[in-house]
């Protein structure tokens, strides 16, 4: 077996490496040991995968559910591609590795809409690095997830069309990064050294978490903070100075300019409300995305569209405005973006079809 392109799922979702990290087969045991020590240049990759297939292993899923559902994950993109013609990206190191990384240390869940120096397109990667004294960024592309792991031990996973910001100093006085798009955060616990997530709306400080943070660009102003867990600090930016102690099972929603309902604050609106429970579990739509499922509860049409669009990461289009405010609900794990598309069609008929890399929905 050629090991050398495994990513950190692919060797959590090998059986050998498995037993390996859980010790119960010395045969195993003995193998990874020499692989690792004939191929130091992957000890990074090697000690993240150990990480995940431990936290797979203690999460409150039967570990074989979770990684199944992880194997189906890695098979869902090439499906995609194959129905709709996708071309997959140059590189995809890391594909869908944290997505089922919970219940551990501070897990986050952000998605943001930072534009970094007034800029609305991605910096080049000269940009950020004169502009943030030698910073590390990353990014993804519309059909990418990646997996980063920080210096201090935290994971993240960007999501599509994803950018995430690492100052030169992070770890020294405070961990903060800078967010734009959507990313799962498995954040390393350390009293001592702060960590901040920094959007253009909203500065997140966590406390020992499990939240969702939702923040992008094109959603008119509009930043989602949902709690599952511990407590988070949320401070408004643009000088507003308002902070909001969120605890277990809230949201907070602010919107610049929102509505009469909603709690003023300068020329951003608070609003705070309660989650839904699933049980003694709070499993929000908002998170979905984690649990590798998109989830749907009486939305437009034209809603649905710009979330496929995310998910599957494929422009979504409308021949017809007739059929952009019909409602449908729905839950999708690991259907293609056609079956996904035909199962709404059972509800409220429409029709759509697939021209290069988009999908054109008409009545």
């Amino acid at each position: 077996m050629d090991y050398d392109n495994y990513d950190i799922e692919d060797f959590a979702c090998e059986h050998s490496f498995q037993q390996y990290c859980k010790g119960e087969d010395p045969e195993a045991i003995a193998f990874w040991e020499n692989w690792t020590k004939k191929n130091p240049a992957r000890q990074d990759i090697i000690d993240a995968a150990r990480k995940l297939v431990m936290i797979l292993n203690a999460g409150q899923e039967k570990r074989d559910d979770q990684l199944s559902r992880l194997q189906k994950g890695l098979q869902q993109r090439q499906i995609l591609e194959n129905k709709l013609d996708i071309k997959k990206p140059d590189s995809y190191p890391f594909r869908r590795a944290a997505k089922y990384i919970s219940g551990i240390a501070a897990t986050i869940i952000i998605a943001a809409g930072l534009y970094f120096l007034q800029d609305k397109r991605y910096p080049k990667d000269e940009q950020v690095s004169r502009s943030y004294n030698q910073s590390k960024s990353y990014r993804t592309g519309k059909s990418e997830r990646k997996t980063i792991v920080l210096p201090d031990g935290t994971f993240i996973t960007l999501n599509h069309n994803s950018f995430l910001l690492l100052p030169a100093d992070f770890g020294k006085q405070v961990r903060e990064v800078h967010l734009r798009g959507e990313g799962f955060f498995d954040v390393k616990q350390d009293p001592v050294h702060p960590f901040l997530v920094h959007t253009n709306t909203v500065t997140v400080k966590v406390l020992g978490t499990t939240f969702n943070l939702k923040a992008h660009p094109a959603d008119a102003g509009i930043t989602e903070t949902t709690l599952l867990k511990g407590i988070v600090e949320v401070e408004l930016n643009q000088g507003l100075q308002k902070k909001y102690l969120l605890r277990a099972g809230q949201k907070i929603r602010t919107v610049a300019h929102a509505g009469k309902s909603a709690i003023a604050t300068g020329n951003i609106q608070a609003q705070i409300s309660p989650l839904s429970k699933e049980g003694v579990l709070y499993r929000p739509a908002e998170t979905g995305w984690t649990r590798s499922r998109i989830e749907l509860s009486n939305e437009k049409l034209s809603d649905i569209a710009l979330k496929l669009g995310k998910w599957y990461g494929i422009r979504i289009e409308f021949g017809d405005e007739n059929v952009k405010d019909l409602r449908y609900s729905g839950t999708f794990e690991s259907e293609t973006i056609a079956e996904a598309l035909e199962a709404l069609q059972l509800s409220y008929p429409f029709n759509f079809k697939a021209e290069n890399e988009k999908i054109i929905i008409t009545h």
